[in-house]
Order: structure tokens, then sequence, then C-alpha cells
């Protein structure tokens, strides 16, 4: 909003500006399919439900070539994911900074320089996560640092140093110490279930920036029985980095990463049917799963010799697990698997065959030699069709949108948590009255009326890095008990059953972030002012598990209105 005056008699004047963010009064829905495309007319998927008029895009991103799409779904949903810890954060900055001129080559968007800021940002961020041994934490003053994240820390660094960002050395030189010494036999600090896990990733790490001792690297090999296939492929890819004194060993190791992967014959050719994974699964927190196993076996492949005919059955075997809306499941997973897809296509011979889609609405997209991706984007509520001359391409399509319906009628679901909201309102001169949130209802107020609001998220079972969000409509003003210009006021008269790894207070709501959850239902209270008048959709509140989003639960929404002495 900006406002201005001009003097009439001689022209001059002044104004100002003030920006007021307008958010949406529910979360915004994505939609994504991949598909393939034979020559002729295709029609595009409708919406699964109707998009509020105005907001909704359509991106379609078309290819020849294998790989590419899974790889743009992966980078997608790192630039949407709502999230921010320490990995999370590097996850979704790091493949830009690595991989920026494979981007660039395969005609993906070049956005290094744009994430440069955020980069520095992140580093100026860095020094709250370490704690006094060296090692970093997932959130900010979070308690013991975790070793693998350590070592993503270390290879993030190298990354930001070597792309133009200013490196902290002292913090810098405390990392790379603390990954030192999780290599010597009386460093205590392993976890009994990952410690190879562990050491793997401190040495390919310490190995990236030249500070290990080949040693370490040797006696890590002689414990390759112990491993399973994600300790053998990073051992593997910290060893190739002096392949004429390991030549022996990456051969030993070669070996033993192609017996993991198993096939099976269909329609005659051998086709991925698994690995053979070297361990019964994934838990206490630890970030692994089965994809980010596939992907660090294909890295270490790919690293160990790109002209291997046989990675194309293992590059299938990536993009089996990817899908079109969240790519390759969690941070962690994506990271990874971006990492091995884009060494295998910057090694890779592409040849993309002439190929033009006119895409309703947006004009043509052609695919031919050096340009082996296309992309167009067009406003629409109405799902549009595509035309194909040249050869079958492969397709992701992606909508964006508000669904139709308000947030006041957003209703409660239940994907493996549960969570609800109320409020107790606190008014001069009544004693406090508690209220359940219902969908579509609306709950009246006054300007200086004080409000508590509670959440509550119950899980069956103990869950590991899960976040709970709670915010709350436009005309309400948070209070912050931490601060000490807070008067008695903003201190709820409930505490919180659990305390969090982190909370973020912010305008208009407020994030709960835990590394650990323990089963069972758990409260947590704050303080809101009604300051503003008029009507407001407080928005439900939601949670998820930030590693498994499908894991999620959301409330109620419904209608605050804020009365006082301007109401007519």
């Amino acid at each position: 909003m900006t406002v201005g005056v001009t003097r009439s008699s001689d022209g001059a004047g002044d104004a100002f500006e003030v920006k007021l963010p307008v958010l949406p009064d529910r979360t915004v829905e994505r939609f994504a399919y991949f598909d393939r495309w034979k020559e002729g007319k295709v029609a595009l998927k409708p919406f699964p439900e109707a998009p509020r008029p105005g907001t909704a895009w359509q991106d379609v991103l078309v290819t020849s070539e294998p790989g590419i799409l899974e790889l743009a779904a992966g980078l997608s949903y790192l630039d949407s994911y709502p999230h921010g810890c320490l990995e999370q954060k590097m996850s979704q900055l790091y493949p830009r900074l690595a991989f920026v001129e494979t981007f660039k080559k395969l005609g993906l968007d070049d956005r290094a320089n744009g994430e440069l800021p955020f980069v520095k940002r992140l580093l100026e961020e860095m020094p709250a996560y370490q704690d006094p041994q060296g090692f970093f934490a997932y959130w900010p003053g979070g308690g013991a640092g975790d070793v693998a994240l350590t070592a993503q820390v270390v290879e993030f660094l190298a990354a930001a140093k070597k792309g133009g960002a200013p490196v902290d050395s002292k913090l810098q030189e405390r990392s790379i110490e603390a990954l030192k010494r999780v290599l010597r036999s009386d460093f205590r600090g392993l976890s009994s279930d990952y410690r190879w896990n562990q050491q793997s990733a401190a040495v390919r790490a310490l190995v990236r920036i030249g500070q290990l001792d080949e040693h370490y690297l040797i006696d890590l090999f002689q414990h390759r029985s112990n491993m399973d296939v994600t300790s053998l492929a990073d051992l593997a890819v910290a060893m190739d980095a002096n392949r004429s004194l390991f030549k022996v060993n990456l051969a030993s190791l070669q070996g033993d990463l192609w017996d993991s992967v198993v096939t099976k014959l269909y329609k005659g050719k051998p086709v991925f049917d698994g690995l053979r994974w070297r361990r019964t699964g994934w838990g206490s927190g630890y970030l692994g799963s089965n994809t980010s196993a596939v992907a660090a076996v294909f890295e270490g492949l790919v690293t160990l010799d790109p002209s291997d005919k046989r990675l194309e059955l293992m590059r299938d075997a990536l993009v089996s697990y990817s899908s079109a809306g969240r790519g390759f499941g969690s941070t962690h997973d994506n990271r990874r698997a971006i990492q091995a897809l884009s060494i295998y296509l910057d090694k890779a011979t592409l040849k993309a065959p002439k190929v033009h889609v006119a895409l309703e609405g947006d004009g043509e997209l052609t695919l031919e030699g050096a340009k082996k991706v296309a992309r167009g984007t067009l406003q629409s509520e109405v799902a549009r069709s595509a035309t194909v001359e040249g050869a079958e391409v492969g397709a992701r399509v992606v909508y964006q949108y508000l669904p139709l319906a308000p947030g006041v009628e957003v209703g409660a679901l239940k994907d493996g948590l549960l969570v609800s909201r109320s409020s107790t309102l606190y008014k001069a001169g009544a004693p406090p009255a508690h209220h359940e949130d219902k969908r579509g209802e609306a709950q009246r107020l006054a300007v200086g009326d004080i409000l508590e609001v509670h959440a509550r998220m119950t899980s069956d079972v103990e869950r590991h890095h899960v976040a709970l969000v709670v915010p709350f409509a436009a005309g309400l003003e948070p209070l912050n008990p931490e601060l000490e210009t807070s008067g008695a006021e903003a201190k709820p008269a409930e505490s919180d059953s659990l305390s969090p790894a982190y909370v973020q207070r912010l305008d208009h709501e407020v994030r709960y972030y835990f590394t650990r959850l323990p089963a069972g239902s758990h409260s947590f209270h704050f303080r809101v002012r009604a300051v503003n008048q008029g009507s407001f959709v407080h928005p439900a509140p939601w949670a998820e598990m930030m590693y498994q989003q499908e894991v999620r639960g959301r409330g109620d929404g419904l209608r605050v209105i804020v009365t006082g002495s301007q109401e007519k």
C-alpha cells in the first residue's frame, strides 16, 4: 500500500510504502503426475478438486531423457519444502551449489546465483547449531550434535566455499576435528546400530576436503562385511578419491556393490528387484531408507565406472522410487538421489530427438540436440491439452492451486497423527470461557480480548522428526512470554506437556519441532490478543513427520470475528 502527497503549487511531494502480507486461508495444494505422451493430441488430467478462481497454475516439463523428470521432481520438492532444520536447509541448497554446471547442461533452471544469499544466511546461523564438541544438531541449541549431520555440514561448507560464500574457518575446523575423533577407537559417541554409517559418512566428508588419514580407510575396509550397502557405497566413494592407491580395494568394493543388486527376468531382460540391504530396517531417528540406499549404491557404481552398461538398470531402479509430487520422498532421500542422478547424467551421453509439443495456451515447446528439457507455465483453472510431434516424450505436470472451499470449511484429518485445537477466552470482567474448534463455526471476540490457544497432538507410537504447525487468524496478535517487554497476560495459564527441540514463533503461526515424539497425547499452549476488527479465517492446525510426510494429521478450521467501536 502506497500513500503519497503532492503540493500543487510547485509539484513537490513525498510518499511511503507499507507491505502487508496477504496469506492464503488454507494450505496451497499441489497435484503432480508423470506421464508418457505419444505423438498426437493428449489431454492433461483434470484437477482433483475445484480450484479457486485466479489461484491455479499449470506447469508442464517435457524431456526424452530418462531420469531428468525425476531429478526435476526432487528439486521442485526441495524448493517448496515447508520446514527448516539444519539438514533440510542444507539439502535444499546443496544440489544447486554442487551441480550447477550439470543443471545448465541438462537445461534445468540455474538458480545458483539466486541461492547465494540464502547460503550466506545459513552460514551465519550455523554457530547456533554447533555443540561444544564441534558436532551439529538439527535445531539451534538442540543439545548434542549428530555425527552424520556433521559430515553433511562439512561437505556443505566445502561446496559453499567453492561457490564463493564466506565460511567461518573456526567453525569449519571444529567440525573437521569432531569428525576425525569419530574414527578413533576411543570415541564413545557412535550408535551401535549405525556405527559404520556414521564412520563411512565421516571419511567421505573428510576425503572431500583432503583432511583424512588414509589408514582409516584401510581400517574401515577390513570391516566391510559388517556394513550395510549405504556404508559400503560411501566407503567406495571415499576410497575412489585415491584410485591409484586403492585400486585393489576398489575392485573388491565394486564387486560387493554389484553383488548386492538383485535382479529378475522380465520379458527376457534383467530388471531391478531390490538390494541385499544388509540391514532389516531403519529407525531411532537416523536418516536412512531403502530409497537413499539405492541412491548411494548407484552413486558408488557410477563413481567407480561410469561406462558400465549395467548402470541403466540402476538408474531405472532409482527413478522407480520417485513420484511426481514428492520426488524421492524426504529432503534426505531427495538430496542423495539428486546427487546420484546428477553425477550419472553429467557423464552420460544424451541425444535428444527433435520433438515439438504444442501446449494449449502457452505456445510450442521444443526438444532438439543439446536442448533436452522444455517447460511451459500457464494460469488456468481448466486442464488444457498438448499436441506432440516427432517422438514420444516424458512429461511431468504440476497443478498448484487453492481449493474452492474456504479455510473455515477445512475438516479434521488423521493419517497417523491426531491434531485438534481449542481456546480459552480471557475477557475483562468475565470468567474464562473455553471453546472447542469446530469446522465451519465462528468464534466472536472483542478488540483487546486475550485468547489462549491450546493445540493437541496424539501419536499411537513413538515417532521422530515431527512438526506441529498452529496458525491463527489475521486479526490476532501473538504474545510471546519469552520477551522481556511482555506482560503477565502473555504467559499461558497451562504449561506445555512436552518440550520441543525448537519453537518458531511467527506473526501468523507457531511451529513446534520435535526430534523425538513419545507415544501418547501432548498439549501446547500460547496466547494471542485480538487487535484488528473484522472477519478472519482461523486456519486449521496440522502436523506431519518431516521425513515421512504421508504420516500427518489436521484439525478443524473456523472463523474468528473481532468486533469493536468501529463496527457498523
